[in-house]
């Protein structure tokens, strides 16, 4: 059995994930498998991920026939991985070439069920490294620590026991913040290794909404965000119940951020009120309150400092400073 098992999600992604593929072939640690899903693409992903199965006999391709979402096609992977430690690389990020070398000496040494380790965004080239935290499921869900699953390496009997607990469902939205709460709660040990390892190429997520945001849009992630929402929470509830209320948090962030998404990039404030609007009912009148009093308020006066001369000089203040307050 292979020592790491490396999961990778793709969807359309024909000529676009060379640099990913290419960062796995050239790791210096070579005991590895490479589980690709196709999601039900459009184009031709299949039959390329079939030529790298047959090009090189780590890497195994398997389909869904129908697009199922990001976090059915990460569960198909976990369901076929056989290494000691699985990993998740979306098709569009790539690895440091001693990204398997450097965990696999440090678990040789240190067998911890979670290891967190830093990431890079590209083309910006900002980085992050692991928050120090005694409690990282509490740091994630009060906001304090981004909830993607890419960032750490996570032991086989991580992977077994979330297979055991939980089941798969269609999520293209919040599915990090759903599988980080679920990873972690099953998990005895984390351990950190302070060094860069993945680089998250940014232009598909959120700085990709500008202008081109709907109502009907939002709706279908606010759909998305409630499965991923209501499946941590019964998650939480019935094996980690600790935590229920740093739960809720964590999935009030999300519904935030779908609002937040829709509104940062966007130059039209006529358009800004109608989304903040669809918050406007029973069941999402928080969010709808927090639209128009903490965002709408920070997103006016980041436009102000940014398009003021006399206040250029100064730092624009972070809408995503308001995303995670209550």
């Amino acid at each position: 059995m292979p020592y790491f098992s490396i999961l990778v999600p793709v969807c359309n992604m024909v000529g676009k994930m060379q640099e990913c593929v290419d960062s796995i072939l050239n790791q210096e640690f070579e005991d590895f498998e490479v589980i690709m899903v196709d999601d039900g693409s459009k184009d031709d992903s299949y039959n390329m991920i079939l030529g790298y199965e047959k090009a090189d006999k780590r890497f195994k391709a398997y389909k869904h026939d129908e697009n199922k979402s990001l976090l059915a096609a990460r569960y198909t992977g976990m369901e076929h991985a056989s290494g000691e430690y699985i990993l998740f690389l979306d098709s569009d990020d790539y690895i440091e070439k001693d990204t398997l070398s450097s965990i696999y000496d440090y678990v040789k040494n240190t067998p911890d069920d979670v290891i967190r380790f830093g990431f890079r965004y590209e083309p910006s080239g900002v980085e992050e490294l692991p928050p120090e935290t005694d409690d990282p499921l509490k740091f994630y869900m009060e906001g304090k620590m981004p909830p993607a699953i890419w960032k750490n390496c996570y032991s086989k009997k991580v992977i077994e026991r979330t297979l055991e607990t939980t089941n798969s469902f269609y999520c293209n939205m919040g599915e990090d913040v759903y599988f980080a709460g679920v990873l972690f709660s099953n998990a005895d040990s984390f351990g950190v290794i302070n060094k860069v390892f993945h680089h998250y190429v940014t232009g598909n997520g959120m700085s990709n909404s500008k202008n081109s945001a709907s109502i009907e849009k939002i709706e279908r992630d606010m759909k998305s965000v409630g499965l991923s929402g209501d499946n941590l929470l019964k998650f939480i509830e019935k094996y980690n119940s600790k935590y229920i209320d740093y739960a809720r948090h964590a999935v009030r962030t999300m519904q935030r951020f779908v609002l937040l998404q829709n509104v940062a990039y966007e130059d039209d404030y006529t358009k800004i009120i109608e989304r903040i609007n669809v918050f406007n009912n029973d069941k999402m009148h928080s969010i709808y309150e927090w639209g128009c009093n903490k965002l709408l308020v920070a997103k006016i006066s980041k436009d102000v400092y940014e398009s003021e001369e006399e206040l250029k000089g100064y730092e624009a203040p972070s809408l995503r400073a308001v995303l995670v307050e209550d």
